[in-house]
Order: C-alpha cells, then sequence, then structure tokens
C-alpha cells in the first residue's frame, strides 16, 4: 500500500511586498567579501525566467530587473549580483523538470545508479533538496523513505498528486529548516541536482547538510560546469532564478568552509555539461 504524501504544517513564508532586489556584498558560495567579486558582464534589465505569464498583457507587463555576472576571484565561482528573495521568485514558478525529456532520461539513470549503490530493498532515507515535481524521488526504490525540500508552487502542486510517495517541506533548506523539521543526523543521503543554482547563500546549504546526515552519511550534488555551458547556450543566458554558473572548484571551497570532505568527482553530459560530485 502506498503512503500519502504529507506536507509540512509549518507557517507560510509570506513575501507580501512589492517585488524588489537587493545587491549581494558577499560572494554566494565561499562568502568572501565584495572586494573579491570582479564585474564580468552587465546585461539590460529582463524578466524573471520562471515567470511564466497567463496573458500577453501580463507578460508586457512583468517586473524587469538588472543581470549583473560577477566572478569570485578566491572560489572561481560566476554568479548573478542582484537577489530577489525566494518568495517572489517561486510562488509562481511553473518550471516542471518533468517537462523536458532529456531530463527525465537522467533522473531515470540516476536514480538506477542510487539503487545499486545503496540496495533497492535498504531501508534507505534519503532527502532531496529542490526535488520539483518529484523527477527523482517517484523513481526511487519503494522501500525508502524519501522527502524533499522546495519552495516552489511546482513542488507544492506534484506533492498533492495521486501515486507520490515523498514527503515536502515548502520551503527553502537551510539549517533552521533542518532544525524544525526534526532532521538533525535524520538522513542517509542528502541530494541535490542543480538546486544550488538557485540558492544565494551557498554555504548554509552545506552547514544544513552536514547537520541532516546520519554519520558517514552521502551527499550527492550537480552543478552546471559555466565553461563548457559558454560553449554551447551562451546565446540563450536568461535572467531568472539560476544565481550562478559554477564548476568543481567553488564547491571545494564552499564545502571547506562548512567542514565538509569530497569523496568523488564525475563529469557528465546532459544538455550542457555537469558536476556530479559526492560529500
Amino acid at each position: 500500500m502506498s503512503k500519502e504524501p504529507q506536507i509540512s504544517s509549518l507557517p507560510s513564508r509570506q513575501h507580501n511586498e512589492p517585488l524588489d532586489y537587493q545587491f549581494i556584498n558577499r560572494c554566494r558560495g565561499c562568502q568572501a567579501s565584495a572586494n573579491a567579486l570582479d564585474p564580468v558582464l552587465t546585461m539590460s534589465p529582463m524578466p524573471l525566467a520562471g515567470l511564466f505569464c497567463d496573458t500577453q498583457k501580463e507578460a508586457r507587463n512583468a517586473p524587469r530587473f538588472p543581470l549583473s555576472w560577477l566572478y569570485c576571484c578566491r572560489c572561481g565561482l560566476v554568479q548573478v549580483g542582484e537577489d530577489v528573495a525566494d518568495g517572489d521568485l517561486y510562488k509562481k514558478y511553473h518550471y516542471a523538470s518533468s517537462s523536458v525529456p532529456a531530463l527525465m532520461r537522467h533522473f531515470e539513470n540516476y536514480a538506477v545508479a542510487l539503487a545499486a549503490r545503496y540496495g533497492e530493498s535498504s531501508p534507505i532515507r534519503l532527502l532531496e533538496i529542490g526535488c520539483n515535481d518529484g523527477v527523482l524521488l517517484r523513481k526511487l526504490p519503494t522501500s525508502w523513505t524519501l522527502a524533499g525540500a522546495d519552495p516552489s508552487d511546482v513542488a507544492r502542486n506534484a506533492a498533492t498528486l495521486d501515486g507520490k510517495r515523498y514527503d515536502l517541506a515548502p520551503h527553502a533548506f537551510t539549517p533552521a529548516l533542518v532544525e524544525e523539521m526534526h532532521w538533525t543526523e535524520s538522513w542517509d543521503i542528502v541530494t541535490g541536482s542543480n538546486c544550488l543554482a538557485h540558492i544565494s547563500n551557498l554555504e548554509e546549504v552545506f552547514v544544513g547538510v552536514s547537520m541532516a546526515l546520519k554519520p558517514a552519511g552521502w551527499f550527492w550534488v550537480e552543478v552546471h560546469d559555466l565553461a563548457q555551458f559558454c560553449q554551447i547556450l551562451f546565446q540563450r543566458a536568461a535572467f531568472g532564478s539560476w544565481w550562478f554558473f559554477g564548476g568543481f572548484r567553488f564547491l571545494e571551497a564552499t564545502a571547506e568552509d562548512a567542514s565538509v570532505q569530497r569523496q568523488a568527482l564525475h563529469f557528465s553530459q546532459l544538455e550542457t555539461n555537469f558536476f556530479q560530485a559526492v560529500f
């Protein structure tokens, strides 16, 4: 018998103020000061990439934001300088990973690899950061205990559909959320696929993961590689919830600051190239 999915009853974090942004004063990854951030590119103001509008009028009137690319001289992270609140980014997000055939194939293969490594019948507990519409969680073994943390409307809507086997905390993943959900040392595996690019403070993620994992637990994270991305998709760059494009170097620096040690590094190819690191 499949269990009913549950959504956390924590109070919703409301953002009733008009859409606005702040310019970052530290690197999103290693937390270096603003003096370490060098301007790379300044683009014209544009709407949020995930803000799919219902009408042409709504699209024309959509708020537009500056888009500045910054390079961190300490960790090598290339990131967006403007920071928009999660509540404004994700309350009308609409982007569903299951709508992209290449991502569907990727997560099918990823689920098979995880099941082969940890055992399909093992009582594994896995938490996914940025689970979106459950494209990975739905493919994992039925014997596993599964949960996701994702503040988007897509994640909330998907978690209420029939057939889902995972619980959802509809909030951004932070150390505070780990404490609120009583997740400390509760998970064998924490995973996040291309979610770090949507997060403003990456050090908080690594700290939260180190809190949530059981001793000797595993953190699997996938991020795009900037050099390969620029070669393939530079002409399609757009403002959105993608706060950075990085690679291996910034992961090492951020993890080191959070006292997390890398165990393995893989390089894979999807529509763009990305790193898969295991901590």
